[in-house]
């Protein structure tokens, strides 16, 4: 009977943990994920699956591959290309023109990285024939940057041309805009580009630290032209719809900062952080190879047991991609040697307002996300924080609350006054379904369970005591 026990308890853990985040295998090998709506971009290389995905007679390239997160197909573009990005129905990329074995810019030779945007709708490739790496796609706009060297033209007219210069293409106009300051990596919204400098490139002390030696966030202003620095070393950031950017600082801690650009305000978050990337008010990342998912409102953030690398977070999903040597063979190829497309899909469990993959509590409720020693488990499902609590006498004074962004004082609330649910991410839409709460439900589980149990142990073996009385 102990073991019929153990197992229904096994399963019913096991269903929870389903419920609670949901992942999607896709299968797909590739690298470098994006994603909008039900659709994902990554680029897959032809050597890891052996195949000729853009038909150019060879097996080298690496290729722009998307799946459909509603049907579960895998779509080919079949055109080379690595470095995605997505929005609505376009993905922008950039090309080797040895790569695809053609001419994309009409120069007459095929040496040039080409930033080209393809079309989900009608299935086109469009070449903006400008040369560039590292697209960032928003809205109408298509940031990148492109080395003085492969044009032989001094952009920013600084008297060499060893830098790499940030650009933006307006789709709609087809126009290019040359911002003539050196930087790479940008992130686009449609007012402002982030991207980082080298001080040595401009020849300048972006930070006030007394030294032209390290790598600066600065910003472009679209509508006036002007270039601002955010006085922080960064790398690799990307910037929300409301122009808040993420990145990590440059310096062994890999610490999570981000940067409200209309407010010009940088805030330091204290969390270890690597690849992260923006949505709303939510910053999904990596810690120790596993998904993380930082609240910029509540100050708070969840570590999950989901190995990722390079997450992509769009609304409840996380795209990422998971290399197989931290968990098995996920595409059943027979080895464990792939990077494989993966999506978490969150939903709130506990009905408390917070989606779980940033949830600190995901199984109990705790709207307020409190997390006493910031370790991404929140104070409510923690043991030795609850421990602590039982223990406190009752405060009759006002608690001080300390957070990284400020202090203040918290007055304590009406027993009568409903706690409010938290914000949702702006383009986040939620249905709450009423009925039975989460405790209900599992006790009416248990309950079946344990009776579906009793009665296979009761048909096993008793069925063996009866024929035992018989002979």
């Amino acid at each position: 009977m102990k073991k019929a026990v153990i197992l229904i308890l096994i399963l019913i853990l096991l269903s929870a943990t389903a419920a609670a985040m949901k992942i999607v295998n896709t299968k797909a090998t590739g690298r470098n994920p994006v994603i909008y709506g039900s659709t994902i971009a990554f680029e897959t290389s032809e050597t890891d699956i052996g195949k000729d995905l853009n038909n150019d007679g060879d097996m080298t390239d690496k290729v722009i591959r998307y799946y459909d997160i509603d049907s579960g197909e895998i779509s080919n573009t079949e055109i080379a290309g690595k470095n995605p990005s997505i929005y609505a129905y376009y993905l922008a990329f950039e090309t080797q023109e040895a790569d695809q074995n053609t001419d994309l810019n009409s120069d007459d030779d095929k040496n040039d990285n080409i930033i080209l945007y393809y079309s989900l709708r009608d299935k086109k490739v469009i070449s903006t024939t400008a040369e560039g790496k590292d697209p960032e796609l928003f809205k109408d706009f298509i940031a990148f940057s492109t080395p003085e060297s492969l044009m032989e033209i001094d952009y920013n007219n600084d008297g060499d041309k060893q830098d790499d210069i940030i650009k933006y293409y307006k789709i709609s106009t087809k126009e290019l805009t040359n911002t003539k300051a050196a930087g790479l990596n940008p992130a686009t919204s449609d007012k402002f580009i982030v991207f980082e400098t080298s001080e040595k490139d401009d020849d300048k002390d972006l930070n006030n630290d007394g030294d032209k030696e390290d790598i600066v966030l600065r910003y472009f202003i679209m509508e006036s032209g002007k270039t601002l620095s955010t006085f922080s070393t960064g790398q690799k950031p990307t910037i929300s719809s409301e122009s808040i950017a993420a990145f990590t600082a440059l310096d062994p801690s890999e610490v999570l900062y981000y940067y409200d650009v209309p407010k010009e305000m940088l805030t330091k978050t204290e969390i270890k952080a690597t690849e992260p990337a923006i949505t709303n008010n939510l910053i999904a990342f990596t810690q120790n190879n596993k998904l993380a998912v930082y609240d910029i409102d509540k100050d708070t953030y969840a570590l999950s047991e989901i190995y990722g690398n390079n997450p992509m977070i769009f609304e409840n999903k996380i795209a990422f991609s998971t290399n197989e040597a931290l968990t098995g063979d996920l595409n059943n190829d027979g080895d464990d040697t792939d990077s494989i497309i993966r999506i978490a899909i969150a939903e709130d469990m506990d009905d408390d307002g917070v989606f779980d993959f940033v949830d600190n509590c995901p199984y109990d409720k705790n709207a307020n996300q409190s997390d006493e020693d910031k370790d991404g488990q929140g104070d409510a499902c923690e043991e030795d924080i609850k421990e602590e609590e039982q223990e406190k006498p009752e405060e009759t004074e006002p608690a001080i609350l300390v957070s990284d962004k400020e202090t203040k004082i918290a007055e304590p609330e009406p027993e009568t006054k409903e706690r409010k649910p938290l914000p949702q991410p702006k383009s986040f839409t939620m249905t709450k379904k009423k009925g039975p709460g989460f405790f209900t439900w599992f006790l009416i589980l248990l309950a079946i369970l344990t009776g579906a149990g009793c009665i296979v142990y009761a048909a096993m073996f008793g069925m063996k005591k009866v024929k035992k009385r018989r002979f």
